[in-house]
């Protein structure tokens, strides 16, 4: 699974350089919408870190009106104050030591990730727009661990994986797939009306699945 994960990760890096900047960055913005359902149900046991929700969900949504129109880009200074605080959690975990650990872990990820996605829209940075992909899969590796198990540890094939190591390998497979699927359908229409399907075919989407939902 891991020779599979990474050929992956080389293919998806490859045409994400070689597309448009506006499909380049709407891919990585579906990617994070993915990532999203995930994020919301680990702050629930981040309470702390809650009010980052609705600074980035607004500046993702401004730079989905971005990609979408070429409008002019300007995020809020919240940002930049989550950011710092981010940065802060990194050299410190503050509050998060009292939190749950696998929830901590996938906030800090995500939070991560959908800043460094910004920054990458911001600054016109085509090579970055492959890296919340990267990150999903991370993330799933995060699910897989909290099974006992890592990527290097799965075989190319399922054989005999317990249930609930099955259903995390069916979800790399689908998050691959999807991936896939989105790259050559804004190859071939990286218009607003395809960026636009891209958008609505990943938002509500759950990286997790049911596996982790509730």
């Amino acid at each position: 699974m891991l020779k599979r994960v990474r050929q992956h990760i080389k293919d998806v890096e490859r045409e994400v350089n070689g597309m448009r900047a506006n499909a380049a960055f709407a891919f990585a913005l579906a990617c994070t919408e993915r990532q999203w359902p995930v994020f919301q149900r680990a702050l629930e046991n981040v309470p702390w870190l809650v009010e980052g929700r609705t600074i980035l969900r607004r500046e993702l949504d401004v730079a989905w009106k971005h990609v979408l129109s070429d409008t002019l880009l300007s995020f809020s200074d919240s940002l930049a104050r989550f950011r710092e605080l981010l940065l802060y959690w990194v050299a410190g975990p503050m509050e998060a030591e009292e939190a749950d650990g696998f929830s901590s872990a996938l906030v800090q990820t995500i939070a991560n990730s959908i800043v460094n996605t910004l920054d990458g829209v911001q600054k016109s940075n085509v090579s970055s727009a492959s890296f919340p992909a990267n990150r999903n899969l991370d993330l799933l590796d995060l699910l897989l661990d909290e099974h006992g198990v890592r990527l290097e540890d799965l075989g190319e094939e399922s054989g005999d994986d317990p249930a609930e190591i099955s259903a995390v390998r069916e979800l790399i497979e689908q998050e691959i797939q999807q991936q896939d699927r989105d790259m050559q359908a804004l190859r071939k229409d990286s218009s607003a009306a395809g960026i636009e399907e891209a958008r609505r075919t990943s938002e509500g989407e759950n990286l997790f699945g049911r596996i982790w939902s509730s």
